[in-house]
């Protein structure tokens, strides 16, 4: 405040950094499609103030980046991580040699999906990422058909979370877990993109085909009836009036 004269909410700083902290039912799953096994190592970049760090070092070692120096060091003073390397993740050197990278990035104009495929760069050749992500990425579009391709080639998993699973962190976009293996298993199932729920009217709510063909009958009917209302005032001669020794029709 001192430095810039201006007051920063923390709800501002988040919504200008994209930064959403992951909420516990989330990290709680993301964990699980993970797979942690006791003594691996784990990358989570922009890291935030560290929700998932948190739970992944309860047997894996953990390094995080983080690009905000006020969240490094919330992480630096938790002792989750054993590094915490300050800098913007998608500028710094590669290091391929982490068992799984778990993640939560920025969601801004695709960088989410920027974020994902650097992250990639970082795993073993076993290895596994496993990051949260906007809804936009199932839907197929010009921005997100290289995306999705490398999803695919790579049978990668894509899981839809609830409806509103970040609205305590102060969004509400809709959004998705991908897990994404450093190199394509052997046998792996085609990826396959989860859908929105399109509400579907009960068979009770139509009506029985008999109740739809009478209901239809009568709209004919009704439409029949009022042509024939108009083709009887088009054939009958038109009344005349006089006006000053003029007839007018």
């Amino acid at each position: 405040m001192l430095a810039i004269g201006e007051v920063v909410t923390q709800g501002e700083k988040r919504t200008l950094a994209q930064y959403f902290p992951t909420p516990a039912p989330v990290v709680g799953r993301l964990i699980a499609l993970a797979a942690l096994e006791p003594g691996m190592t784990v990358l989570e970049p922009s890291a935030g103030s560290g929700a998932i760090a948190t739970t992944a070092a309860r047997g894996a070692i953990v390094d995080c980046i983080e690009r905000d120096p006020g969240y490094a060091a919330v992480l630096s003073d938790r002792h989750v991580a054993r590094r915490v390397l300050v800098a913007d993740f998608l500028t710094g050197p590669v290091e391929p040699r982490f068992d799984r990278v778990l993640m939560n990035p920025p969601f801004t104009r695709g960088t989410d999906m920027a974020h994902v495929v650097h992250a990639l760069r970082f795993l073993k050749p076993n290895g596994l990422l496993v990051s949260v992500m906007p809804w936009t990425v199932t839907e197929q579009t010009d921005s997100t058909m290289a995306f999705r391709k490398l999803v695919e080639q790579r049978g990668g998993r894509v899981e839809a979370l609830p409806a509103r699973a970040f609205a305590q962190s102060g969004t509400t976009v809709d959004t998705v877990l991908v897990a994404i293996p450093a190199t394509r298993p052997g046998g792996v199932r085609p990826t396959v993109w989860p859908v929105r729920d399109i509400p579907v009217r009960d068979a009770e709510e139509l009506g029985s085909p008999a109740d739809i063909a009478t209901e239809i009958v009568a709209d004919l009917r009704r439409a029949v009836a009022a042509f024939e209302k108009v083709a009887s005032g088009l054939t009958r001669p038109a009344p005349t009036t006089v006006l000053d020794g003029i007839e007018v029709s």
